[in-house]
């Protein structure tokens, strides 16, 4: 019972990290220039914050061990975690963004 409330509370605090690593995190710089360097695409993806929190939700999944076991739910409970990284995702970017805003000034 606990795990399973633990596991609502910290899945989206991994999407947000996943995403705020992939798109902000400045340790990334490098790479991600890199990548939007070679690939329109991919840089697109990264300036998309509805894009971005798909790709965390489902990289979010992924990291559980129950992902790496394949029966016919795995596939929805993936794209339900992709869906709910662009939920999640951009609102707590904006949230975050506005704090940071707000602390500045």
């Amino acid at each position: 019972m606990y795990e399973d409330a633990l596991l609502m509370v910290l899945t989206p605090v991994v999407m947000f990290g996943i995403g705020f690593g992939l798109r902000d995190a400045t340790i990334f710089d490098t790479p991600r220039q890199w990548a939007a360097a070679r690939s329109q695409l991919v840089d697109q993806l990264l300036q998309c914050r509805y894009c971005t929190g798909f790709h965390a939700g489902w990289l979010a999944f992924a990291l559980l061990p129950s992902s790496w076991v394949w029966d016919p739910t795995t596939l929805l409970y993936g794209l339900i975690y992709a869906f709910m990284g662009v939920f999640f995702y951009p609102y707590l970017d904006l949230v975050l963004l506005g704090l940071e805003k707000k602390h500045e000034s």
